[in-house]
């Protein structure tokens, strides 16, 4: 599959519409605004080379009304698909 920067430029505004939260470097949307582009870039150079590696997410635990926990996991910004 052949990638291009539009699609990631696409993805970004289906982010950018999405959850508000920060992932584990703390970087939360509004922030992310800032270095889009450059992130874009980036993403888009290590993508073609093979060298993408997503960030570990920032995980909690949500009770469940049957009982017990549920794991959530919060992506960074820049993983987020």
């Amino acid at each position: 599959m052949e990638l291009h920067k539009e699609q990631l430029a696409t993805a970004w505004h289906l982010v950018e519409r999405g959850s508000r939260a920060a992932g584990i470097d703390g970087i939360t949307v509004d922030l992310f605004k800032g270095i889009a582009r450059e992130q874009i870039r980036q993403l888009y150079r290590q993508m073609r080379q093979e060298q993408y590696v997503a960030r570990p997410a920032k995980g909690f635990y949500l009770p469940k009304k049957s009982g017990g926990r549920r794991l959530i996991g919060i992506p960074t910004v820049r993983d987020r698909p």
